[in-house]
């Protein structure tokens, strides 16, 4: 994995491609940004996106991994069923989340989408992945939950070099569950998180599995980690169930 430093690219950088003329004008710069989570139903800069096709992250797999401020929902507004979670993953009157992360996984892959930007809007896209992620790197490493990487991302036609937002792999990260946290644990921080009340907004909790989902299955596919976790949420009984539709 390399995180990287933005450098506004040029005709030659390899995280840009000319458009080939079937997708659209021919010449235009594009950079690349690979979606295999909430990218995938809520993009950014979703006006300027230019294209969205199939393509796999090699040597990675999918995992409800990492600790989620932003996707946090107020306790007295969330299921919150679970009060020994909360003890830990409740942070100033809200239970925290999870979002869909990365665990390095030697022969396996994530598939997703790669979407296409003009290069035009890349600075304000960036900037703004970077907030939505939470990733700064003006903070120490240990600190960001996501890291920005620099990855090779597999296409019908071939390799191409895009940016995406990888779980911070540090142990010693104060964001991220270690691969061996029970599934069991997952789950409850997902419920408790799951607003009583759906809405439209921002996917939390169970809303933010169960969106993930439906995005992938739209595409074809079905991730076993994200059905295995849904079976997991599915073995406590509550209202929460009915958010979760059956594989």
């Amino acid at each position: 994995m390399q995180v990287w430093t933005w450098i506004s690219p040029g005709p030659d950088s390899p995280l840009c491609n000319r458009v080939p003329d079937q997708r659209g004008p021919p010449g235009v710069l594009l950079m690349h940004v690979f979606a295999y989570g909430s990218l995938l139903f809520e993009p950014e800069l979703p006006a300027a996106l230019s294209d969205s096709v199939p393509a796999t992250l090699c040597g990675y797999r999918r995992a409800f991994n990492k600790i989620s401020r932003r996707r946090a929902t107020p306790c007295t507004a969330s299921f919150a069923a679970f009060p020994e979670v909360a003890e830990t993953f409740c942070r100033e009157g809200r239970n925290l989340s999870l979002a869909l992360g990365t665990e390095e996984s030697v022969g396996q892959g994530i598939c997703g989408r790669l979407q296409s930007y003009p290069v035009a809007c890349a600075a304000e896209l960036l900037t703004r992945l970077d907030e939505r992620e939470g990733f700064s790197e003006n903070r120490p490493l240990r600190e960001n939950g996501y890291v920005r990487a620099e990855v090779v991302i597999e296409l019908e036609t071939g390799p191409v070099t895009s940016i995406t937002y990888l779980t911070n792999p540090q142990k010693d990260c104060v964001w991220t569950l270690p691969p061996e946290t029970d599934l069991a644990l997952r789950a409850k921080i997902l419920i408790n998180a799951t607003p009583i009340e759906p809405g439209a907004g921002l996917a939390r909790g169970l809303d933010y599995l169960e969106r993930t989902r439906v995005a992938l299955r739209r595409n074809d596919i079905k991730d076993l980690a994200l059905e295995t976790l849904a079976k997991e949420v599915l073995r406590f009984p509550g209202p929460w169930q009915d958010r979760l539709t059956l594989g």
